[in-house]
C-alpha cells in the first residue's frame, strides 16, 4: 500500500483519489476549502464537484498541505490558472514522485508546460504526466477508459501505471512526455470549436471535417515543439479529443456551444474552460504557424469576430492539397 497526496478538489481530482483509493492506496486530497473537505470527511462524497458518487473510506480529505510531507507520491490537479498555488510546496518537497492529470497552460510566456512549470519550482529531476479520453463522471462510475502516461523516465511511468490501472482504467506508456502533454491540453481548444459547430447546426459532415483539420494543426503544433507526430493518433490526441469534441458533458464543449448560442464569455470566472485560455494563450505565441482553427476560436473569445463569421472564413480558404 502506498501514501498518496491528490492536489485538487474537482471531478478529476476526486475521481483519481477514487481509482487509487480501490487499489488499496491511502489518499490524502488536499483541498482549497473547507466545504470539500467536510463533504469529503463525513459525507464521503464530494457533493459539489462529483455529487452522487460515493468514495471510498480510504480518501482522507485535509486543508493543510504539511500532510503532502509525509506521503509517497504527489499527483496534481488543478486548473491551470492556479498553478501558482503551488509555489507553498517548494519547502515540503522531499523528493516524492509526482504525476500531472493537468490539460492547461502556465501564464508565463517563457515556460512551455505545465510539467516544465512543476520540474521548475519544485526541483523535481522528473513527473509524469497522464493524459487521454478521461471523463471524471464516467470513470467515477466505473465505466470502462483508457489512457497514457509519459515521463522521460520509464521507471516513473511503471510506477504510476501500476498505482492507476485498475479493471476498468487500462493505462498505457509512452516516452514522449511532451507530446502526450500537449494532446491533452490542445483538445480542449478543438473541443470549443466542436462545440461552436454544434451550437450552430452545421450538421454531422461539418463536424467531421473540423475535427479532422483540428488533428492536422495538433500535429503541426506538436512539431514545432518537438513532439513525436505519432503521439497525436493515440489515446492523448485524438483520443480525447474525440471524448471532448463529442461529449456534452465536457465543459469545453459546453464553452463552445454557449459561445454559438451567445457570443459571450466571462474570462473573469473560476471555472472558466480550459480550452478558452490555451486559445488565446497559444493564439498570441504561435505567430506564423498556419494553424486557422485554433485563431478562429481565440478572435472569437476576444470579440473580434464572430462565430459565423469566422466559420466562413475557414471555408473560404485558399484551396489546396489535404
Amino acid at each position: 500500500m502506498r501514501r498518496i497526496g491528490v492536489i485538487g478538489s474537482g471531478a478529476w481530482a476526486t475521481t483519481a483519489a477514487k481509482i487509487l483509493a480501490e487499489n488499496g492506496h491511502s489518499v490524502i486530497q488536499c483541498c482549497h476549502r473547507i466545504d470539500y473537505v467536510n463533504a469529503i470527511q463525513t459525507l464521503h462524497e464530494n457533493i459539489l464537484s462529483l455529487p452522487g458518487i460515493k468514495l471510498p473510506l480510504g480518501i482522507t480529505a485535509s486543508l493543510n498541505i504539511e500532510d503532502l510531507e509525509a506521503v509517497d507520491s504527489w499527483v496534481i490537479c488543478i486548473p491551470s490558472k492556479f498553478l501558482d498555488t503551488l509555489l507553498p510546496l517548494r519547502p515540503i518537497y522531499r523528493g516524492q514522485s509526482i504525476i500531472s492529470l493537468i490539460k492547461g497552460l502556465p501564464e508565463h510566456s517563457d515556460i512551455q508546460s505545465v510539467s516544465d512549470y512543476i520540474q521548475a519550482n519544485l526541483g523535481c529531476d522528473d513527473l509524469a504526466v497522464l493524459s487521454g479520453p478521461n471523463l471524471a463522471l464516467e470513470l467515477a462510475n466505473q465505466k470502462p477508459g483508457a489512457s497514457v502516461i509519459a515521463a522521460h523516465h520509464a521507471h516513473l511511468c511503471r510506477h504510476f501505471q501500476h498505482l492507476f490501472s485498475r479493471p476498468y482504467f487500462r493505462i498505457y506508456t509512452s516516452d514522449d512526455r511532451c507530446g502526450v502533454e500537449l494532446g491533452g491540453v490542445l483538445k480542449n481548444v478543438y473541443a470549443v470549436a466542436a462545440g461552436i459547430a454544434d451550437g450552430l447546426r452545421l450538421g454531422t459532415n461539418a463536424k467531421s471535417a473540423l475535427m479532422t483539420r483540428a488533428l492536422s494543426e495538433m500535429v503541426r503544433i506538436g512539431v514545432t515543439v518537438g513532439a513525436n507526430p505519432t503521439t497525436f493518433y493515440g489515446l492523448s490526441g485524438i483520443g480525447d479529443l474525440m471524448a471532448t469534441a463529442y461529449s456534452q458533458s465536457s465543459r469545453n464543449w459546453q464553452c463552445g456551444f454557449n459561445l454559438a448560442q451567445t457570443s459571450h464569455i466571462d474570462r473573469n470566472d473560476r471555472g472558466i474552460a480550459e480550452g478558452a485560455r490555451t486559445a488565446l494563450l497559444l493564439n498570441s505565441r504561435l505567430q506564423g504557424l498556419d494553424v486557422p482553427i485554433l485563431s478562429a476560436v481565440a478572435t472569437v473569445l476576444t470579440g473580434e469576430a464572430t462565430v459565423t463569421s469566422v466559420m466562413t472564413q475557414l471555408m473560404q480558404r485558399e484551396l489546396k492539397s489535404e
